[in-house]
């Protein structure tokens, strides 16, 4: 008896992991590909993913942080939630206050991810440790000289991104991702997903920095 439980219980953790590791690909894929479809000038050919994601700078969540409270303050929520409908969620949905405040409470221990796993529309895919990537951008404390040229000429791309882990509460999903484009151009946010119908899907983005 007690060998059939270990088996079901072993069963169930890797089948539960299945599903999340495949969420994860979902919803790293989809955002890769908004991101892709709606750049300007010039398109993206090639994409570069940082295997795992490595703080460089400790990211401040301080403000957004009062999204995740009992009572949101007004200003924090007419400032950060435009939308009216979406405004009553973040007041009335403690999964929506909870996944954020997961994310945010425990800022480490991201996955690696497998480029293979990754369902991306036309781009080529170059991936690269987080150690030889900001070896191309950093000597020490200072920014490195033409360090995305040397990046950009070595893999063809003009785009690179990192991902966090991602946290999940019900039927939603939060994540930090930040890219580069530039040596001028590059940005930091939060995403909120929602699984509609099987689908994952934007819910809302909070932009934390961009140069």
């Amino acid at each position: 008896m007690l060998k059939q439980v270990i088996v079901l219980s072993f069963l169930s953790i890797n089948l539960s992991f299945a599903q999340t590791e495949k969420d994860s690909y979902e919803i790293y894929s989809s955002t890769i590909n908004r991101l892709v479809e709606n750049w300007f000038d010039p398109p993206i050919e090639a994409i570069i993913v940082v295997e795992r994601y490595s703080e460089k700078f400790k990211q401040d969540f301080s403000d957004i942080m009062d999204l995740t409270i009992e009572k949101i303050p007004k200003s924090t929520l007419s400032w950060y939630v435009r939308d009216s409908l979406l405004q009553q969620r973040f007041l009335n949905d403690q999964n929506i206050k909870k996944v954020l405040r997961d994310l945010f409470a425990n800022f480490n221990n991201h996955p690696k991810i497998k480029s293979e796993l990754l369902n991306v529309n036309g781009v080529e895919i170059h991936t690269l440790n987080s150690k030889k990537y900001h070896s191309y951008l950093n000597r020490g404390q200072k920014w490195r000289k033409n360090g995305w040229k040397r990046l950009e000429n070595k893999y063809n791309s003009k785009f690179a991104i990192q991902f966090s882990k991602i946290s999940y509460q019900g039927n939603y999903a939060s994540f930090y991702y930040e890219y580069l484009c530039g040596d001028l151009c590059a940005a930091g946010a939060i995403a909120l997903m929602e699984n509609a119908e099987g689908e994952w899907k934007v819910l809302k983005e909070f932009n934390l920095w961009e140069s």
